[in-house]
């Protein structure tokens, strides 16, 4: 047993200095802390295994114990599921034998269980980089899966045992596949920086005196209906309801569009989607990829194209970015123009989810699931980078909370409305996201609503968290404050979750605007006029006394009567990845109660919002001629653009 349980430390030591290593190479992104406890976890799930295959097989060499414990890690990678486990435990069981065999004759001592260790693991390992890389869209399930885990080892034993024709000892075969791996993982590797961008230039004087710090934060992800201010039965905002008591609160404000990257930059520019270009490719497939290891589909934001943060910066303000949305938010997106600090890294990135990470998955599916800094974070991070700037000048803070993205699974104590649901650990360990069109049962969107709701609740507090501070530093009653979110999301509605890429109905749409007026004698109350997020670019420059370029297609708050318009273009790996049902482009206008939506493909909705809130009832077929109306002034506001196909240089990928 004694030796059982020293060579299964041995090997979890093996697994854990590996995985670190892939991870540094892939992109991979690990708090100091949590790698620690990764590693602990290596090292006792192997040393349990090592303790079971000495119990088992008390004369197996060290070759076959080495693959034994390599055994127990493929089971983590093929379970949860009891069915899985038992059909692969005889599997394992056969290629440990096996490659006992397949090793070698020389002596059966330390350097051999270490290189068979070694060897075991970077299959497995190896195996996960290719999933990640490779983009798979029908990565192997059940029997496939289950003899891929078992066969890898064995693969690259294999393949060591043909090295040994031309490097015959051990010790330099070994001392050889060890340098060639380094130099592989240091010449391919591209290592994630987690250093805030910083462009400390000022390119313009000090306003005068009473110049208002502008304050923006975006709720990234929420729909209006699921906050308590704007009625929702469930008591999700109420730092959002006081403050709202305190400034305008726009009850009929929508998005441009339904995901982040074309939003916020409508927002930051006040332009449509169409004319700042921050947006879907149109069906294009673009080079490279997004920080999180997707290809890439959409095109940054231009430098051509002046924000806020620009034109802020160039009257003399400080200006800060604080952002939880890593994925679109990302620098290279061209959010961070004009920001002297722009802090968009995530609190933790897994390009590489090796076997630990999978069992500790399905034990406590919460673990390690959200990858982005949660808004109490960002708050702290925000206010510290606020205290330390110079008095002289006014301040532009950007902060983007993300906790009620997806994955849905709320923290605690933000979890006290899905918890006492029935099933809910089930449910948790469900992957109830999903880009396709499904019928998802009552207690599945009971279970998610509930968890979207505490991510909902868990912002409000970090909200209530940043006005209190504001206030404590003397810095509330002077600003301009504006909350705003960059598009909603589906729970349910219309049999599907998510956002990018669905039908724009009025979930994505509808999102909560609230803004606060600096001056003691600033505006309150509620306002029914139709508004949108472009309009916070041309208020914002108004209050801060900078000139609304010309073209800017937002007006200044609340004094707002331009169309009201969404759209949205072709997604790439939406069409490949699920279907025909994305492959179309989608325009919006909304005229008081009526909403028009129009595809690319000729398909056209219209809808009585009022009447119908949850755009069940389409008017039109039996109401043609208002519908053609409609789609007439709707071409004439935002056309439909000619798809751009695929090129030599941004081919559609094929696997």
């Amino acid at each position: 047993m004694l030796r059982g349980l020293g060579l299964g430390v041995l090997s979890g030591a093996v697994w854990a200095l590996l995985e670190t290593t892939l991870h540094w190479s892939v992109g991979s992104l690990i708090p100091p802390d949590v790698l620690g406890l990764m590693a602990t976890l290596d090292v006792a799930v192997a040393a349990t295994a090592g303790i079971l295959v000495g119990l088992a097989f008390p004369q197996a060499g060290a070759a076959t114990t080495a693959l034994g414990v390599a055994g127990a890690y493929g089971l983590m990678r093929v379970g949860p599921g009891l069915k899985a486990e038992l059909a692969f435990l005889p599997l394992a069981a056969g290629a440990a034998w096996l490659g006992g065999r397949l090793s070698g004759r020389d002596a059966d001592g330390l350097l051999r269980y270490v290189h068979v260790a070694v060897l075991a693991a970077l299959g497995l390992l190896l195996f996960e980089v290719y999933l990640n890389e490779s983009h798979a869209a029908s990565p192997p399930r059940g029997i496939a899966l289950l003899a891929l885990v078992a066969a890898l080892p064995l693969a690259a034993l294999a393949l060591d045992r043909l090295l040994g024709f031309l490097v015959g000892p051990r010790g330099r075969r070994f001392a050889l596949e060890l340098a060639v791996g380094l130099a592989a993982a240091w010449f391919y590797g591209r290592p994630l920086s987690a250093t805030p961008f910083e462009d400390p230039v000022v390119t313009g004087v000090p306003p005068g005196a009473g110049a208002p710090d502008v304050i923006l934060v975006t709720l990234d992800t929420t729909r209006a209906d699921h906050l308590s201010t704007y009625g929702y039965a469930r008591e999700t905002s109420p730092n959002l309801t006081a403050f709202a008591a305190d400034a305008l609160l726009f009850e009929d404000a929508h998005s441009t569009v339904g995901w982040t990257l074309p939003s916020h930059a409508s927002i930051l520019t006040g332009l449509y989607p169409s004319r700042h270009d921050a947006r879907s490719a149109g069906g294009v497939w673009l080079g490279g990829e997004s920080i999180d290891g997707r290809r890439n589909v959409a095109r940054p934001l231009g430098p051509d194209k002046t924000t806020l943060a620009e034109l802020l910066r160039d009257r003399g303000y400080h200006t800060g970015a604080f952002v939880a949305n890593f994925s679109y938010l990302y620098r290279q997106f061209g959010m961070a123009q004009g920001f002297q600090h722009y802090q968009d890294e995530p609190w933790m990135l897994l390009r590489l989810r090796p076997p630990i990470v999978r069992l500790m998955h399905g034990l406590r599916p919460a673990l390690w699931l959200r990858p982005y800094f949660p808004a109490h974070d960002i708050v702290t991070s925000a206010l510290a980078w606020f205290d330390a700037r110079s008095p002289g000048r006014p301040t532009f803070l950007f902060l983007n909370f993300m906790d009620a993205h997806e994955p849905w699974l709320a923290p605690p104590p933000f979890d006290r409305w899905a918890t006492p649901l029935p099933n809910a650990r089930l449910l948790a360990t469900e992957d109830l996201y999903t880009h396709q069109v499904r019928h998802f049962t009552a207690a599945q969107r009971d279970f998610i609503v509930a968890n979207y709701d505490g991510g909902v609740a868990a912002e409000d507090a970090a909200l209530g968290e940043l006005l209190d501070a504001l206030k404590a530093r003397g810095r509330y009653d002077d600003a301009l404050i504006i909350v705003v979110s960059d598009h909603g999301t589906l729970l349910g509605d219309h049999d599907q979750v998510g956002h990018i890429g669905r039908i724009l109905y009025e979930p994505l749409l509808h999102v909560p605007l609230v803004v606060k007026f600096p001056g003691a004698d600033h505006p309150r109350g509620r306002v029914a006029t139709p508004v949108q997020t472009i309009d916070v670019f041309a208020t914002a420059s108004r209050v801060a006394g900078a000139a609304v370029p010309a073209g800017t297609q937002g007006q200044v708050l609340p004094d707002v009567n331009h169309p009201i318009l969404a759209e949205d273009e072709i997604n790439a790996y939406l069409v490949w990845s699920v279907g025909e049902h994305y492959d179309r482009a989608l325009r919006v206008l909304v005229e008081g109660n009526e909403k028009l939506i129009t595809t690319s493909k000729g398909g056209r909705m219209l809808f009585d919002v009022a009447q119908d809130p949850g755009e069940q009832h389409d008017l039109a077929p039996t109401e043609p001629a208002r519908a053609d109306a409609m789609e007439k002034e709707l071409e004439s506001l935002l056309p439909f653009e000619a798809p751009a196909p695929a090129t030599a240089a941004h081919p559609a990928p094929t696997g």
